[in-house]
């Protein structure tokens, strides 16, 4: 299968030529992509400005690279490539992507001996970062960011990093088999994805941006191309604010003043008011959002990939999508406002509106009140407490997808937590066990994920000498899922914890 970075008519001539001119050591174009998908769009970015005092170890690193000659680029290029050791940790196995910001690679984690968790995904960013150190102080904020989105519709991100040798920051992440976004669209030749099978993409990316803005997070460069679909259909928004940090080659310097350097957008998938350097809003990816559920169905941009401002500017309007339901393409339609008052807020709204009272809902609801007339009792309370309410074989397809997907995600980080010991991804495993008990409530599998979660931090925490540290770990698994507020064994283990 092969993607990789595409320039588009949508873009001004002055990038392309911006971005032919950077570096002539600039690596060569890789045409082999099997997991995580490039750039196939470029990145337009404009000025902002930003700070991090976390960032002190990585500019200490970056300053080590200091501003080498072209000599000196070229010998460090030349020890770059298959087998390189990246930071001493990441062995380089292949190529699987090129896009306008770096490469991806394949890429072994020698730290973990064995297991499919010690392959990763890596995008190494091109060589000539390195002469421009703001870009890489807000990549590293951006990055940080990212890090605390645990959720199954978002791309793990591990770590951002800077390997000195050859003077180029990475980022680790989690490693994929499956397609981009776009590239599926591509395969429709023109005919869209059909509504049945296009519900649960649109419902698993809201599901992920939602998340991210319930955290207060701006994806801002929202697109087909950010999005990864997986071999088991489940879609995962990746590059989660990198692409606003990213200053192409050849702009000024700028003083950093709050967290956020630059911000970046792709100009046909961009609000009006990103367009006119209004600061980020959920709303903005609301609008894209949008704009990828439209062209996931027909197979063509709304406004034909037009600049939003344009768009308003001649007062064009979406053409309405056959197929779909009145409150689906309604909804669709307000995430295309042109204003972010006539727009929803956030991914969230936008969910609300698409799916309306949804079957599982109404199942509740008939089976609360059919119940509740029979029953009368107590029992029937006692009952509800130990058992799903509606059976998960009775749930619509798109919510049975999104549970199956969760809980394998649930048991990849519990299997890592506890076979390589791995703490940190405690919190992660209890994310995704919860999120299958939101869908399904009582779901004999998410409580079964959560209690053997808790119970590994709780024989974990029981062993560690730093009373401290294990009450921080214990704390904040608790906060992770609202299952864990009442749950006897967690909270004597917090109460135990704090009395040491």
């Amino acid at each position: 299968m092969s993607h990789g970075a595409e320039d588009d008519p949508g873009e001004s001539t002055s990038l392309r030529t911006q971005l032919r001119k950077t570096n002539t050591d600039a690596d060569p174009p890789l045409t082999l992509a099997r997991a995580v998908p490039a750039d196939s769009e470029l990145t337009r970015v404009r000025p902002g400005s930003g700070q991090n005092p976390e960032l002190t170890r990585v500019r200490a690193a970056a300053a080590d690279v200091g501003e080498p000659s072209g000599s000196r680029v070229r010998a460090q290029a030349a020890v770059f490539g298959e087998g390189y050791l990246l930071r001493e940790r990441y062995q380089l196995i292949e190529p699987i992507g090129q896009g306008a910001m770096g490469q991806v690679w394949k890429a072994r984690d020698t730290y973990i001996e064995k297991g499919r968790n010690r392959f990763v995904a890596i995008k190494v960013f091109r060589a000539d970062f390195q002469n421009h150190p703001q870009a890489f102080q807000a990549m590293q904020a951006e990055a940080s960011r990212a890090m605390q989105l645990a959720h199954p519709n978002i791309v793990t991100v591990h770590i951002l990093d800077l390997d000195t040798v050859i003077g180029r920051p990475f980022i680790v992440m989690e490693l994929l088999e499956g397609q981009p976004l776009d590239k599926l669209i591509r395969a429709t030749d023109g005919r869209g994805v059909a509504p049945e099978k296009a519900w649960p993409i649109i419902k698993g990316m809201s599901e992920g941006l939602a998340y991210a803005h319930r955290k207060g997070l701006v994806h801002s460069d929202f697109k087909p191309a950010n999005v990864f679909l997986t071999a088991e259909g489940v879609p995962k928004v990746l590059d989660f604010g990198i692409a606003r940090a990213v200053r192409l080659p050849g702009s000024d310097s700028q003083p950093l003043e709050d967290e956020s350097v630059l911000s970046g957008y792709t100009t046909m998938y961009a609000a009006p008011e990103t367009l006119e350097d209004h600061a980020a809003d959920t709303s903005d990816d609301v609008f894209a959002l949008g704009l990828v559920a439209y062209e996931l169905l027909a197979a063509r941009h709304p406004f034909n990939r037009i600049p939003a401002t344009e768009v308003r500017e001649r007062k064009l309007q979406p053409q309405p999508l056959k197929g779909l339901k009145r409150r689906e393409w309604r909804a669709i339609e307000k995430a295309l406002a042109l204003t972010r008052q006539e727009r929803f807020a956030d991914a969230t709204a936008f969910l609300r509106a698409l799916q309306g009272l949804t079957r599982l809902q109404s199942s509740l609801i008939a089976a609360v009140v059919v119940l509740s007339l029979v029953a009368g009792g107590l029992w029937y309370r006692s009952y509800l407490d130990s058992r799903p309410a509606v059976d998960f074989n009775d749930l619509p397809l798109a919510e049975r997808q999104l549970i199956t997907a969760a809980l394998a995600d649930g048991h990849m980080a519990l299997r890592l937590m506890k076979e390589e010991h791995i703490i940190d991804t405690a919190e992660n495993a209890a994310a995704d066990f919860a999120k299958v008990y939101a869908l399904h409530p009582r779901d004999p599998d998410a409580v079964a994920g959560l209690k053997e979660t808790a119970a590994t931090v709780i024989e974990w925490a029981q062993a560690q000498p730093d009373r401290k540290v294990a009450l921080s770990v214990l704390q904040s698994l608790q906060t992770k899922a609202d299952y864990y507020k009442n749950y006897t064994p967690l909270t004597r283990a917090i109460e135990r914890a704090q009395s040491q």
